[in-house]
């Protein structure tokens, strides 16, 4: 945690074309405020894919409008925008890095952030696969559109779902809420979670202390405080709340992360933005019946995409301890990365220390990778 949380004080708004001297000179400018936005919104959006969307059985209900780019996020100088992966041979720029923080396309639109430095305000918008702006940044927080809705928050910090058209198909009355997957929605309007529809009606009443999007016909929930399981469509309980956190299914797999801990010099760290697991817990993937297919070994782990998943060790060496298994548990690629990012498109965010690298001031290098875990594109 101390080294990502370094890295990024040094510079995250610059993350793929780090310099320490222009991070400095960004916080001088007053542009301290963008760099929070950008570290909240690059973890935000790289991990929760959710954080990123694993799901691609609504890919055909792309609308016409869609050009079906492969566009995925860099950040340039403190602004982000995206390259076009048309081939692994033949990488160029989507949309130039113009935006103060981006999220992934789905169904063909991207969240932008304003971080509208003169009211201290940070504002949520979407543009197109063209880099168009075609819903103004009017809301505190988004999500990626899914089933051709997307969660917003207004001012009242309330929230509900729009359609593409900037419409409130479900008014804003909630909490939280989740993206729509399978036709339902977890959202909370207090302390407990449920499920609603495509018209807002609960399918699922308020009863759980967390909840992830379905997926695969199954969603996780908190049964009570700390004892996550799975249910389904009619809210029955399938898998038992054996873990301390679960996400949701991918690939006919779903990150579990176990209430038996282990000795480390890892153990008593605050590990990053919740991917990495707490108090020594550890993560392992269990299949469709609640059987454990991956053990538990792992120091965090992310949902499977495009057939990898990215995985922490336990016992890391030299800062570099972050690589890509299969859907056996078999390392692919590394561990040897600083960080990583799920698959898309072929491609993966990742970090290695950076020559000037130092206790004191670390610097990383971010750069895309294959699937071979060959290098492919370096802003």
């Amino acid at each position: 945690m101390s080294r990502i949380l370094s890295g990024l004080k040094n510079g995250i708004g610059n993350i793929l074309n780090f310099n320490i001297g222009e991070a400095q000179n960004m916080l001088i400018k007053g542009f301290y405020f963008r760099t929070l936005v950008v570290i909240f919104l690059f973890f935000f959006c790289i991990l929760t894919n959710s954080c990123k969307d694993n799901n691609n059985n609504f890919r055909k209900n792309i609308p016409s409008g869609a050009l079906n780019k492969k566009l995925v996020r860099i950040c340039k100088n403190g602004y982000w925008g995206f390259i076009d992966v048309e081939s692994i041979q033949n990488i160029s720029i989507g949309i130039p890095a113009k935006f103060d923080c981006v999220g992934n396309f789905s169904e063909g639109l991207a969240f932008f952030v304003e971080d509208g430095k003169e009211k201290g305000e940070v504002k949520f918008g979407f543009i197109n696969e063209n880099g168009t702006i075609v819903i103004e940044a009017a809301y505190l927080r988004a999500r990626p559109f899914n089933e051709g809705l997307a969660w917003v928050v207004r001012k009242d910090s309330l929230g509900g779902y729009i359609n593409k058209n900037n419409k409130f198909v479900i008014k804003p009355k909630f909490k939280y809420g989740g993206k729509f997957n399978e036709g339902l929605a977890p959202v909370t309007e207090g302390k407990k979670w449920g499920f609603i529809n495509r018209r807002g009606k609960y399918i699922i009443e308020p009863r759980f202390y967390g909840a992830g999007y379905f997926s695969e016909s199954k969603a996780p929930v908190d049964i009570d405080k700390n004892d996550w399981g799975y249910i389904d469509k009619a809210g029955n309980i399938i898998i038992k709340p054996d873990y301390h956190s679960a996400g949701s299914f991918s690939e006919g797999l779903a990150k579990v992360i176990t209430k038996s801990g282990w000795k480390t010099k890892y153990k008593n760290k605050v590990e990053e933005m919740g991917l990495r697991t707490k108090k020594g817990y550890k993560t392992g993937y269990i299949d469709a019946s609640g059987k454990m297919k991956i053990p538990p070994k792992f120091r965090w782990g992310q949902a499977f995409s495009e057939g990898y998943a990215s995985v922490g060790i336990i016992d890391g060496e030299k800062d570099e301890d972050c690589g890509y298994i299969n859907n056996k548990g078999k390392f692919i690629i590394g561990p040897k990365f600083s960080s990583v990012s799920k698959f898309k498109h072929g491609v993966a965010l990742v970090s290695v220390k950076a020559k000037e690298y130092t206790k004191e001031k670390p610097v990383y290098k971010y750069f895309y990778i294959n699937k071979k875990g060959q290098k492919v594109f370096e802003p």
